[in-house]
């Protein structure tokens, strides 16, 4: 990325100028600016105005100077005035050419603020591409002093294609900020939509600047600096030069004055300041460290800026401040603006680490070092010279990053290709090339060549020689031949052994029959023959020949050894593999017609039929099973009695089970599982298994298991394989209460025999869960055995709620008695009371479907208080009932928010504690 900036053709635009447009002329004049000349039309397709603001916004801009029109083509075009330049001054950046993102900064990189003022930093972007895009920006290494300026860091743009949009960061600057600078990066990101063109990274620099004062008293001091310096105009300096600046100080108070200059912002070996020279004593003249100033005088102090050699390429803009004796509280300060320019100086220097090479690599050191002041990106390349076409190169890295007056390293690996292109004779090959340098930033680089070459060596001596040593071996072996066809008198070949490797072989695995023998002379034979025939002569074994007139066959190779004129051959394999008696035998054909022919017979050899699978044990896994428990129920909570007034069977505000039934605690199974053993399991092809209840019918359907290619996966985690197949505790996924037995039928590999291999287990049975009751409430508390409720005549009873909820298997029957009968596994019902004085039990009854029950039963009786008293009592009995009566209303109100019983009180001993006394409904 490079610093542009935005000047005036015609020089007479400021950009101050610029960045004072509105938002809508700004953004239209930094998209103009990419475009070129441009036609109105194209304007308006461009940055998606409506014509007539665009207008007006066109109108504005050549008023101002911006823009200008051209007439071509009798068509009206409107072409930018302000062109990019290069200058670190610039208030704008763009992406380079060719990028899918142009971004455009108001800021070159290096921003000035006062206390107490806001710095905004605007970011233009557009993106270029063909495609929508969701891009973020946001400013990334932010100190906590910045991190409190900036509220907002980060942004997102979603832009189509050939859209434009801004984004701006303002940073408020308190007025106690200290003057200082600081540094952050500015990231475009678009990883989504263009995640090879970005992160874009920009630096950028605040600089505080010390507080302005308003007010200048007439007696205070002033001073100027000469030259004079601004952001548009600095100060240019050359690394290692040297900057004069004169300071003229005013001292226009009405005393003497003692003023002194410093400056914080630069090295102090880069500043010398000299003031004037005193007089001391005799006429001698001293240096001071100070500028005397009589009041009304004027003194000038010389600042000297001594750059160093290695001073690096940028803006500085350093803070003079004149300190007054009189007046140490006093800030008088101004600013320099100084230019460092950049110095591009690349040496590059090619050492050689490995030039002569055979089949490894040549290696080369490519040393560069950057002696400028501006970072440098240098990429390598190469070009082939004489021979140079048969490398390949590789540099690691393959492109260098250099700081200022730094120096890196890049290896560069040199490799042959085309090894049988080594060269055979003389001295070797030289492979010639040049090593080229480039700066895709196009900045200036020192032309050096870089010439190497590697020296490609020629074969030793050695790998020449078995060359030779395969001729001369030739022309004996043509003289052997010569002397053994037709001057040697012809030999007979002999069998000196014939015989099986073993006599009895197994058809269950698959083996065939394999001889052993041995021949003489092998080289005298044509052919030899070997066939198989059974006790009666027939043959039953295909007949195979084998040529060895041109040495040992093919089919041969892997089993024989010719060693000393005799042939030794083991493990011959032949077609033989179906179950019977063979006995083989091997006839020699020689090449010579004069030499007769030799027979030879084995012994006679067995191979074993097949076995047929047997199944050695087959039963479940238990002989009785307990039925599932149902999935986790539901606990109906406590219900509020203002409910209770709607009957309902249906369970409401239901608790999960917070623990498990015992049985599922000890993981007992509640389905049929089954164990088996089978012996030859490599002679399974299939396992069948069937259910039957006691009656015969079918109750688990066929399920097959085939065998074809191992044990199926779905057997694999309860099967191992060994001699015998053994499968522990196999699902059958039959969960059904009763009784049963299970087939298991298997189905051999080859013919089917007549009588199926079937075995069936013993009965199993699985018997229902005993009947559980989970709760049983009245009013929302737990029931207790008896309830004790007064009645008063003439007033409505309390309204009694029984809920309920027992364990929900299949097949089980819930009862409340006396009424309603019979009821749903969990639900609410609500029980009046008559209002005269009784007794009526209330029985939850559950039973599962085997018939046993479990059931819990609760007692209401009700009286009447007021039955013994006198009729004054009795009227005040029946006004306390009534109160009672609403009381009990109420109480019962408060039995259905929160039903629940008082905790026992202490007794003296002559009554009854609560614990001792019934549950009452008062």
């Amino acid at each position: 990325m490079t610093s542009q900036q935005f000047t005036s053709a015609t020089e007479d635009l400021n950009m101050a100028e610029v960045l004072m447009l509105p938002d809508a002329q700004r953004q239209t004049l930094a998209w103009m600016l990419e475009q070129g000349t441009l036609t109105f039309s194209e304007v308006v397709a461009g940055t998606q105005r409506s014509e007539a603001d665009l207008h007006l916004i066109l109108e504005d801009l050549v008023r101002r100077g911006f823009v200008e029109t051209i007439e071509i083509n009798q068509t009206r075009h409107y072409h930018s005035l302000i062109a990019p330049q290069q200058d670190s001054f610039a208030p704008a950046r763009a992406a380079e050419p060719g990028k899918p993102l142009a971004v455009i900064l108001n800021s070159a990189g290096n921003d000035t603020v006062t206390p107490g003022s806001t710095f905004e930093l605007g970011v233009t972007i557009r993106n270029k591409g063909n495609q929508s895009a969701v891009i973020d920006v946001f400013i990334d290494d932010l100190s906590p002093t910045l991190r409190q300026w900036c509220r907002c860091a980060q942004e997102r743009l979603a832009l189509g294609a050939k859209q434009s949009a801004e984004v701006v960061f303002r940073f408020q600057v308190p007025v106690d900020a200290l003057p200082g600078t600081f540094d952050y990066l500015l990231i475009v990101d678009a990883p989504q939509h263009y995640p090879e063109d970005t992160p874009i990274r920009y630096s950028q620099k605040l600089q505080v600047l010390p507080p302005i004062q308003d007010t200048v008293r007439v007696s205070d001091p002033t001073f100027g600096v000469q030259p004079l310096t601004t952001s548009a105009k600095p100060t240019i300096a050359q690394p290692g030069g040297v900057q004069q600046f004169q300071i003229l100080v005013h001292n226009r108070g009405d005393r003497v004055d003692r003023f002194r200059l410093t400056c914080a912002d630069l090295p102090a070996e880069w500043i010398n300041i000299i003031y004037p020279q005193g007089a001391q004593g005799q006429g001698l003249a001293v240096q001071s460290d100070s500028l005397d100033l009589n009041p009304g005088g004027q003194g000038l102090i010389l600042m000297m800026l001594q750059l160093p050699l290695d001073a690096l390429a940028g803006n500085y803009i350093p803070t003079l401040r004149l300190h007054s004796e009189n007046s140490p509280n006093l800030a008088l300060m101004d600013l320099i603006y100084l230019q460092v320019k950049p110095v591009y100086q690349v040496q590059v220097d090619l050492q050689t680490i490995i030039s002569q090479v055979k089949q490894e690599p040549g290696l080369f050191s490519v040393q560069v070092s950057n002696n400028g002041n501006t970072p440098r990106d240098i990429v390598f390349d190469i070009t082939k010279l004489d021979g140079g076409d048969r490398c390949e190169y590789t540099f690691e890295p393959p492109q260098l990053h250099l700081k200022p007056y730094q120096t890196l390293n890049s290896q560069l690996w040199v490799k042959p290709l085309d090894p049988w292109k080594r060269p055979v004779f003389g001295g070797g090959q030289l492979l010639n090339f040049n090593v080229d340098l480039a700066d895709p930033q196009e900045h200036p680089l020192t032309k050096v060549p870089l010439r190497g070459f590697i020296l490609w060596q020629a074969r030793p001596f050695w790998q020449i020689f078995p060359f030779v040593l395969v001729g001369v071996a030739g022309l004996l072996f043509l003289a052997w031949l010569i002397w053994s066809n037709f001057i040697r008198p012809p030999v007979a070949p002999r069998i000196l052994k014939f015989e099986p490797e073993e006599t009895e072989y197994s058809a269950e695995n698959g083996d065939f029959v394999r001889l052993a023998f041995q021949i003489t002379h092998p080289e005298k034979l044509k052919a030899l023959e070997i066939f198989g025939q059974d006790d009666k002569g027939k043959v039953i074994s295909r007949p195979q020949s084998y040529d060895l007139s041109r040495g040992i066959p093919a089919p041969l190779r892997p089993f024989c050894l010719e060693t000393q004129q005799v042939l030794t051959c083991r493990n011959v394999r032949t077609d033989a593999k179906r179950s019977g008696n063979y006995i083989f035998t091997m006839n020699l054909l020689p090449r010579d017609r004069r030499v007769i022919a030799t027979t030879a017979q084995t012994v006679p050899v067995a191979i074993a039929p097949i076995p047929l699978p047997e199944i050695l044990e087959f039963a479940s896994t238990q002989p009785t099973y307990q039925q599932a428990p149902p999935k986790q129920q539901p606990i109906l909570a406590a219900t509020s009695s203002k409910t209770s007034s709607k009957t309902s069977s249906k369970p409401t505000n239901l608790l999960p089970i917070q623990k498990p039934p015992a049985d599922v605690q000890n993981n007992q199974p509640h389905e049929v599982r089954l164990n088996w053993a089978i012996a030859h399991p490599k002679q399974i092809k299939a396992i069948q298994i069937i259910g039957h209840d006691a009656e015969g019918a079918v109750i688990s359907p066929v399920k097959t298991y085939n065998f074809a290619k191992g044990v199926p996966n779905e057997l694999k985690k309860y099967c191992v394989v060994k001699e015998q197949l053994v499968c522990k505790n196999v699902a059958t996924g039959d969960r059904k209460v009763g009784d049963r037995t299970f087939d298991l039928t298997v189905i051999p590999k080859g013919l089917v025999p007549e009588k199926p291999i079937t075995l069936k287990t013993a009965a199993i049975k699985i018997e229902p869960r005993l009947p559980q009751i989970f709760t049983f409430r009245v009013n929302g508390q737990e029931a207790m055995p008896k309830y004790i409720i007064p009645v008063s005549p003439g007033q409505s009873p309390p309204k009694l709620v029984f809920s309920w909820q027992a364990e929900d298997n299949a097949g089980t029957k819930v009862e409340l008695l006396p009424v309603p009968g019979a009821v749903t596994v969990a639900g609410s019902i609500p029980f009046p009371l008559a209002p005269k004085p009784g007794s009526v039990v209330v029985t939850l009854q559950v039973t599962n479907s085997a018939g046993q029950q479990v059931a819990r039963s609760v007692t209401i009786e009700t009286f009447d208080p007021t039955a013994d008293q006198p009729a004054g009592d009795a009227e005040k009995g029946q006004a306390a009932g009534s109160s009672g009566g609403a009381a009990g209303a109420g109480g019962a109100t408060d039995a259905e928010k929160a039903p629940s019983l008082d905790t026992p009180k202490p007794t003296d001993g002559r009554t009854l504690s609560p614990t001792e006394l019934p549950p009452q409904f008062n």
